[in-house]
């Protein structure tokens, strides 16, 4: 790597204060270069080693993907079964349109039909995650039939774990410790709700001037909880690109096969990874952007290459993207980083003018929804009871598998949705009937932390 990276992580941690960036470059077998910026614990202005391992959010996905595939590869599971023969019994609600069944590896790449979801259960709070059963009763709803579009689903990440527990016997995490992290080298890997090894983990904050972020769990873990070093990361990777791998050839093929065509902006999704051509080479990658985390992990296998970028701060998944770019322009001929297309402005009403109205369904029961749709775009929308309100109309992204997307400030009225703050509608619409998502969120506390989102089935008709 050259002074560049230096200097644009200096001012990374510098200009937007940053607590620590921790990179690793890997070539064929070997980790070429490693280097550390800030203080991995601001308190004890601790500065990052090459052992120190930090949470990585997202980038945990490529991981457990692989556990998945290693399972197949000894054929104790068939990626194309449906994952419901390995859920004792679990059954996932479905919409009236679904009649089929998502297999393994159509939830590995995120076209089960899942919904958006995440959850957060903070160890200061004395919060726990429910039952897993209990979650995906409530939010595993089949929005659409398995295969048909793509929509990013951790809980998907937590049916996984739950195969993988029932083909091996044992908990995942132990699963992906022994037979991922430590069979590629990984020392400081781990799986869980805090660090349980040997090393010192890197401090997470949120931004601006809050304590360190405390321990949390999720029923995803699978999604959102791996930790690891730079360094052990970037062997993780050239695992990927056939060095040292618990993969063969073929599995590694058919784990970086995508469920879908590329999109609008040139990108698809495989198993864990994201891909995309650059130059006429592959580019597989994934981000990790979570409380307290900003990671990437970016791998080019026709040349061997693989790096890390983790960052120890909230928001900070754009800093590490513009930190792996630099570094991938240095070292594979033609790259070219990512360019999306912006998402196109609503011009008029987003759906049929009129007076719609149906219900959100929830574990509590269904709940009233009401839209009133005006000629010039306007919509005002209600909740339940609630008085109706202005909804903002969201731009339409490319590809979007919701092309209707209304937010308005009211909560689902539910004990699990009680300190949401916000509801986006995400419709698919015909003539006289729309369908699909209400999803529930809280875009963030007064302390900074993370807080949850979940995804609930809505029907509407207009009058």
């Amino acid at each position: 790597m050259t002074d560049v990276i230096d200097e644009l992580c200096e001012e990374l941690v510098r200009g937007e204060q940053l607590p620590s960036i921790s990179i690793a470059v890997g070539v064929g077998d070997a980790i070429v270069d490693t280097r550390s910026y800030g203080f991995a614990d601001r308190a004890e202005r601790a500065r990052p080693v090459r052992e120190t391992p930090y949470l990585l959010a997202s980038v945990t996905k490529p991981i457990t993907a692989t556990a998945v595939v290693l399972l197949a590869q000894r054929g104790l599971l068939d990626l194309d079964q449906p994952i419901e023969d390995h859920l004792d019994g679990l059954l996932l609600p479905r919409s009236p349109a679904v009649t089929g069944a998502p297999t393994i590896r159509q939830t590995l790449n995120h076209t089960a039909g899942l919904g958006t979801y995440w959850d957060f259960h903070y160890a200061d709070r004395g919060q726990h995650p429910a039952p897993f059963a209990e979650t995906m009763e409530r939010y595993g709803f089949l929005f659409r039939e398995a295969g048909t579009a793509f929509e990013y689903s951790n809980l998907g990440y937590g049916l996984c774990d739950q195969v993988i527990a029932k083909v091996t016997g044992e908990d995942p995490a132990e699963f992906v410790r022994r037979e991922v992290f430590q069979a590629v080298g990984a020392s400081t890997g781990w799986v869980g709700a805090g660090y349980g090894g040997s090393a010192v983990p890197a401090q997470r904050y949120p931004v601006g001037p809050y304590d360190p972020y405390p321990d949390f769990d999720s029923s995803h873990r699978g999604a959102s909880l791996a930790w690891l070093s730079a360094e052990d990361l970037v062997r993780f990777g050239l695992s990927h690109c056939g060095s040292g791998s618990v993969l063969t050839a073929e599995s590694i093929e058919q784990a970086h096969s995508p469920g879908l065509p590329a999109d609008g902006n040139g990108e698809s999704y495989a198993l864990g990874w994201g891909v995309r051509r650059s130059g006429g080479t592959t580019i597989l990658s994934h981000g990790g952007d979570m409380g307290g985390v900003g990671s990437v992990l970016v791998i080019v296998p026709e040349h061997g290459v693989a790096a890390s970028v983790l960052i120890n701060r909230s928001s900070s998944l754009g800093f590490a993207r513009a930190v792996s770019n630099t570094i991938l322009d240095s070292l594979v001929p033609g790259f070219t980083p990512p360019v999306a297309t912006p998402p196109t402005p609503v011009e008029g009403p987003p759906l049929g003018i009129g007076h719609w109205s149906g219900v959100i369904s929830t574990y509590e029961g269904e709940v009233p929804v009401r839209l009133d749709v005006e000629a010039d775009g306007t919509v005002g929308a209600a909740i339940g009871s609630a008085d109706p309100t202005a909804a903002i109309v969201g731009a339409r992204e490319v590809d979007d598998v919701f092309p209707v997307n209304l937010t308005l400030p009211q909560r689902v009225p539910t004990r699990d949705c009680a300190a949401s703050a916000e509801t986006t509608l995400c419709l698919d619409i015909e003539e006289h009937r729309a369908s699909g998502a209400a999803r529930a969120t809280r875009r963030g506390e007064p302390d900074g932390r993370m807080a949850d989102c979940r995804s609930h089935w809505v029907q509407l008709t207009r009058s």
